[in-house]
């Protein structure tokens, strides 16, 4: 089963508790029939430092 991650295009982010960063926004779990299964939070900071961490890259800074 895939699942995928649709960010909400006008939902504010929020303050994350991990990193600081106000990137903490709200994401919609899509089946793979396109069906939305859930809600979840994400960090879009720790998600790219966890992906550049795993592949060896430099994260992309913020400002």
């Amino acid at each position: 089963m895939n699942t995928r991650i649709a960010f909400k295009k006008h939902a504010p982010s929020l303050p994350c508790e991990r990193c600081g960063y106000e990137s903490l926004t709200v994401a919609a779990l899509i089946d793979e029939d396109g069906s939305v299964i859930g809600q979840t939070l994400v960090c879009t900071t720790c998600r790219e430092r966890r992906r550049a961490a795993a592949t060896g890259s430099v994260p992309v800074q913020r400002s």
